[in-house]
């Protein structure tokens, strides 16, 4: 786990998770971590290899695995999932779609979040690049519930849209040169 404390800006604390099995441990290691301590931070973000097949991540999961820690861990600590429904981890003959490397943070951030594929890891997991964007705008109805970010104002016809797309796709490009 690291802080990070961007000059003008709030912590961000980011923990690197690789939930693995231990000889025969009932719990692994990453289970044990005080999980309600380093989320009470403001902005965090989780990220790493869960070694779990869940359909809360991964439509196209067939059949569950190890899933309860990571699908508690995001409701308990209200988590972002902000993988797509690529597979993070293709090994040659696999016969199902899977997504077991996760990129989750609070509600309060913003990643721009991307899978490099082309890019060689020496594994068969995918390498995966995110940057954070800042804090998404707030709804400004009268819910006390955040169910999503605000897109009010959004309009697909307006030039700055198109202009915040053509920036987003420009940091893509960057993360993965």
């Amino acid at each position: 786990m690291v802080e990070v404390v961007p000059r003008g800006k709030d912590a961000i604390i980011i923990a690197n998770v690789y939930d693995q099995g231990v000889g025969s441990e009932a719990v692994r290691p990453a289970q044990q971590a005080a999980w309600s301590k380093i989320t009470r931070h403001r902005r965090v973000i989780i990220a790493g290899d869960m070694n779990a097949h869940s359909k809360r991540w991964n439509p196209r999961a067939t059949r569950p695995r190890n899933h309860t820690f990571g699908e508690r861990l995001i409701e308990e600590e209200n988590l972002f999932v902000w993988n797509t429904e690529e597979a993070t981890r293709i090994a040659p003959g696999a016969m199902n779609h899977s997504i077991i490397d996760l990129t989750l943070s609070s509600p309060n951030m913003e990643l721009n979040w991307c899978l490099l594929g082309e890019v060689a890891t020496g594994s068969y997991h995918e390498l995966i690049a995110w940057e954070v964007l800042g804090t998404p705008s707030m709804s400004t109805n009268t819910s006390t519930e955040m169910i999503g970010w605000d897109i009010s104002g959004w309009d697909s016809t307006k030039e700055e849209d198109e202009e915040g797309r053509r920036k987003a796709e420009e940091r893509r490009q960057k993360a993965r040169e």
